[in-house]
């Protein structure tokens, strides 16, 4: 369905650097992302959202050396039966879907996270080339990266309903002109594919105003901009931080991390980066 809605404008996202926490401990993971901007998964390209649509809230920061994306994700049926590097996950169950460009770089990467933090990447080399023509439908083998794997943590709270992703993208596997600084601009969208079972299609979501259903219209990504701290921020819908975590489940959702990790079990993780304060 084409959406006959105002059309909202892309996020202008300030990325400010983060403090130390415990990669292990996501008590201390949802600290230290508690200031920075959230950026809400929205279905754009409907004039309504689905019924089965549910929330999506992704927080941002960086160090020296990475961007760190943390992502809250309410799901009624958390699942991925997939198990294999970079094998097509968003065909068979839940996924957070990660897409940045540097600017000043026609390349372009897409990185999937599944509950089981099975994980898919690509270098796309342009969008030029991902519209061309191909032979077949399939993912071309040259643009997927296995030489080397991001690091990412999953805990899954089935009793609250929601998976949480904190994935680590390094600088130097993504920025390919330069290494990133305060003032560095970067192209960004976030996404999902929503499953539940013995339900035939999933609930698609993209922190992009796509005014028709495709995850890689560039001209609707985010911009992001690395900034030394987190300033207090202006929410699209007029929230502020403090509003965040009261607005209701329909609409927006902060987790309570410290009152739910009874309930909460976590995925097989990575080791600690070394690029993590």
């Amino acid at each position: 369905m084409t959406s006959k809605k105002k059309k909202e404008q892309p996020y202008q996202l300030a990325c400010g650097a983060l403090p130390k926490f415990a990669w292990d401990d996501w008590e201390s993971i949802a600290a230290a992302f508690k200031d920075a901007q959230p950026t809400l998964l929205q279905q754009a390209w409907l004039i309504q959202p689905q019924p089965e649509f549910r929330p999506g809230r992704v927080r941002t920061g960086w160090t020296d050396e990475a961007l760190l994306i943390y992502a809250e994700l309410d799901d009624d049926d958390i699942f991925n039966p997939v198990t294999e590097l970079n094998a097509p996950s968003f065909l068979h169950g839940d996924v957070f879907e990660m897409f940045l460009r540097p600017l000043g770089q026609s390349a372009y990467y897409e990185f999937h996270v599944t509950p089981q933090n099975q994980k898919l990447q690509l270098r796309i080399p342009s969008v030029e080339e991902f519209n061309a023509p191909r032979g077949s439908a399939g993912i071309p083998p040259a643009w997927m990266i296995s030489s080397r794997v991001i690091e990412s943590r999953v805990q899954i709270c089935a009793a609250d309903s929601q998976w949480r992703v904190l994935a680590a993208i390094p600088f130097d596997m993504v920025a390919e002109v330069k290494k990133p600084q305060p003032g560095s601009q970067w192209l960004f969208s976030f996404s999902r594919y929503d499953y539940t079972r013995q339900k035939p299609e999933p609930i698609l979501s993209s922190s992009s105003p796509h005014q028709i259903l495709s995850f890689h219209r560039q001209e609707e990504w985010g911009v992001l901009r690395l900034i030394r701290q987190h300033p207090g921020f202006e929410h699209p819908l007029g929230l502020s931080g403090s509003d965040i975590g009261h607005m209701p489940h329909s609409n927006v959702r902060m987790s309570n991390p410290r009152g739910t990790m009874g309930g909460c079990k976590a995925a097989l993780a990575d080791q600690r980066p070394k690029f993590v304060p």
